[in-house]
């Protein structure tokens, strides 16, 4: 599966942006920042904020960065988000790969601007239905969590268009029990799923690519 990896989609959106003399200016706001301390000093310009092996919690101070747009934790031992990040409505893309999260928060389906979220690598076996709220969310990894099925349930997909899948431990799909109107790309490579059961899917699902 073709992925565009957390840390690096927002280091190219970085560099696109900005040369490197730009990268010493610390008054510029496509600056990332690599530490909270750093970013909270500079709270009300940054925007975007890169960290990793930060432990097991992200501080709720994070809420404070009121202009950020693009959040990425990884390789952290993370497992709950703080109620403060529902307070980042301007937040574009949230990357929190190499994790310990066992479900997907859905406060993340509540930032209004919200355009993609990468969560492989979790403990992720399940979709909560506050999906269905989202309106600007096109791209959701779930990449090496924990599914066994999917949707574990009546599942509305809201605008989502590309669900990543892959390597999970999925071998079934409830086609009946998903409603995705907007879905363009369901990525499930490097799931058991049986041949009889591709068959039907693409039967079922002639409009959205597939990929096994």
């Amino acid at each position: 599966m073709i992925r565009t990896p957390c840390m690096v989609a927002i280091l190219l959106l970085f560099f696109s942006i900005g040369c490197e003399e730009e990268v010493k200016d610390t008054t510029n706001p496509y600056r990332p920042y690599f530490s909270l301390e750093e970013a909270l000093k500079d709270s009300a310009t940054a925007e975007y904020l890169i960290l990793e092996k930060i432990g097991d919690s992200l501080s709720p101070d994070v809420g404070r960065l009121q202009n950020l747009r693009s959040l990425g934790v990884s390789r952290s031992q993370i497992q709950f988000l703080p109620n403060e990040l529902i307070r980042l409505q301007k937040l574009v893309d949230v990357s929190l790969p190499y994790n310990r999260l066992g479900s997907i928060p859905p406060e993340l389906f509540e930032l209004k601007n919200i355009y993609q979220i990468f969560l492989n690598h979790n403990r992720i076996a399940s979709i909560p239905e506050e999906i269905a709220r989202t309106r600007s969310l096109v791209i959701l990894d779930l990449g090496e969590n924990q599914f066994t099925s999917f949707p574990d349930r009546q599942l509305h997909l809201g605008s989502l268009k590309s669900l990543y899948l892959d390597s999970n431990r999925i071998s079934i799909i409830d086609v009946d029990s998903l409603d995705a109107p907007n879905l363009e790309l369901l990525s499930l490579t490097g799931n058991p799923i049986p041949a009889y059961m591709r068959e039907q899917l693409r039967q079922r699902l002639p409009n959205i690519e597939l990929r096994f």
